[in-house]
């Protein structure tokens, strides 16, 4: 699938700032057509039910190697595993398959949250990240000659979820005595324990959990909160001009995940219900109700630099531009720092010492 620009016929591609359609050849721009409302939410239990019947007649574990011919240059373009949009590596192109949402076998994409910011604004938050990390090698902060920048929308599934746990427990609260006499004479501090039960209600919304296998899901936790309420009816065009992926973890996987999640989150209310200085859980149980789910696709900017044989990956949230990834250290500069610092050290002593 392609957009072609009405009045020189190049290719559109998706614009941030307008959020509509551009011409990167003539700036020629077009509106989307997209639908107000959000994307609806659907019922985890019964989807799950229906995930579990016979493998052939239900879900798959990657969408299908597919090739296309560009409708630009005629070159062919091999669409393996999850990826499904992406740019001609003969002429660069957008290209995109247009047969994943609806896909057989696949649970559909429901919604898209846009990008908002656009690859210059994203590159420059990059830059100033990579910038403020001092001890980061000179070699590698040089990304823009080895590394790989690009945006990409990924698979997420978000939850909603109404809990009610009853739990059993104990409050400790802390109290002072005074023991020993003479020398030893000094204050403790002990706690009293006493039994509580309650019970507490957390209400879940978006809890979203990455579907995409091959990027660290603590970086893209880094990342939150995504605003989901900004999602929209899936259109193609919101994909064009960018990478986009399809998921490789099944919602069952991605539904434990944020089951986990959840659970923190009950624990740290159950804490809270029970006050004050110290608390021990003994007993929680958890009853569940009101559980649906949205597959969101979200964006981001993903830069890929190899430095010395390895992957450091850094990640842009793709509307907010927070900056999140890994880099290496420079222990040259670690231990220049360290050196400086025991001069500053010694002449500090120094001038001490020979004013006394």
């Amino acid at each position: 699938m392609h957009f072609a620009c009405v009045s020189c016929g190049g290719q559109l591609v998706f614009n941030p700032p307008t959020a509509g359609m551009k011409c990167p050849s003539c700036g020629n721009e077009q509106p989307i057509d997209a639908a107000a409302d959000q994307p609806a939410e659907r019922d985890l239990l019964v989807t799950l039910e229906d995930l579990r019947k016979p493998a052939e007649a239900q879900t798959v574990n990657a969408a299908p190697t597919k090739e296309l011919v560009c409708p630009n240059c005629n070159g062919h373009i091999g669409f393996i595993g999850t990826l499904t949009a992406t740019r001609c590596p003969f002429c660069a192109t957008p290209v995109q398959r247009s047969d994943i949402k609806d896909a057989p076998n696949r649970l559909p994409v429901d919604g898209v949250v846009p990008f908002g910011i656009d690859t210059p604004s994203a590159e420059g938050k990059v830059k100033e990240w990579i910038g403020a990390r001092w001890f980061a090698p000179n070699d590698f902060k040089k990304y823009s000659k080895a590394g790989s920048f690009s945006g990409v929308y990924l698979p997420f599934f978000t939850f909603d979820a109404q809990s009610y746990t009853d739990y059993e427990g104990e409050r400790g609260d802390n109290y002072t005595v005074t023991v020993g006499s003479g020398q030893n004479r000094r204050t403790e501090t002990r706690i009293r324990w006493h039994h509580v039960r309650g019970a507490v209600d957390v209400p879940f919304d978006d809890v979203a959990v990455g579907a995409e296998s091959s990027l660290e899901p603590d970086r893209l936790r880094d990342l939150e909160p995504w605003p989901t309420q900004a999602a929209v009816a899936f259109r193609a065009e919101y994909l064009a001009g960018s990478l986009s992926r399809s998921y490789e973890k099944n919602l069952d996987v991605c539904h434990g995940e944020a089951v986990s999640r959840m659970n923190d989150d009950i624990a740290h209310a159950i804490r809270s219900d029970i006050g004050g200085d110290h608390q021990r859980i003994h007993r929680a149980d958890t009853s569940w109700s009101k559980q649906t789910y949205r597959h969101l696709l979200l964006p981001i900017f993903l830069l890929v630099v190899m430095f010395q044989a390895k992957p450091y990956q850094v990640f842009v949230n793709g509307v907010s531009g927070e900056v999140h990834g890994q880099r290496p250290y420079s222990w040259i500069k670690i231990t220049l720092a360290v050196i400086a610092a025991l001069i500053v050290v010694g002449i500090g002593l120094g001038i001490y010492y020979g004013s006394k």
